[in-house]
Order: structure tokens, then sequence, then C-alpha cells
């Protein structure tokens, strides 16, 4: 079982530049959860999926940058504590300080 890593940032712009959409895709992925029980399953994923910024967007919501197997637990880590759990997945060094800067790492 491995452990999936966040950023613990509410940064509606932070989130949207760590997952590499536009911004303004925060905002309308917002107004699509919103009709969600609205929709048909059917509707929703075919307005979700035609759309690939609100699609990656959603990924990036409810994966993070993916699963890791660390040899120990770990806890949030905030500052540069998060630098080596950063440095384990494919992201820029203005990316990692970025998180850095706007609140660190979550798991789950």
């Amino acid at each position: 079982m491995g452990t999936r890593l966040y950023p613990a940032t509410a940064d509606i712009e932070t989130l949207e530049t760590l997952a590499h959409v536009p911004h303004g895709t925060a905002r309308r992925h917002t107004e699509l959860l919103e009709l969600e029980n609205q929709l048909t399953e059917i509707e929703y994923n075919r307005r979700l999926h035609s759309q690939p910024e609100l699609l990656a967007f959603d990924d990036f919501r409810r994966y993070g940058w993916g699963k890791f197997y660390p040899q120990e637990p770990i806890g949030d880590a905030i500052g540069d504590e998060a630098r080596p759990y950063l440095e384990l997945f494919d992201l820029t060094p203005v990316e990692i300080n970025l998180v850095i800067a706007t609140g660190g790492i979550y798991w789950y």
C-alpha cells in the first residue's frame, strides 16, 4: 500500500500552477462539481473528460503527485522538511520551492 503526497495549500492559483492547468480551471471545476448531483454520472463524466484541463485538475486534487512507498511512516512536512519527498516526483525546482513556500505537504 503506497502513500499519496499532496500540497498542503488551499491557494487556488498555487494548486492550478502545480497541476499544470490554466488559471481559472479551479473555478470551472468547482462549477462542475456543484452540478454533479443534478447530472447523470455519464453526463458528468462526459463534461469532465471533454476538457483536458478539468480532468488534469480533478486528477491532481484526487491523487496528488501520486504514490510512493516510504521506508517508515512520515508526518506532514513543512519547509525544507518536505524537499526530500518532493524530489521523489518529477517536479521542477521552482515547483518544489513553491510548495515549500505555500505550506509544505501532507500525505494520505
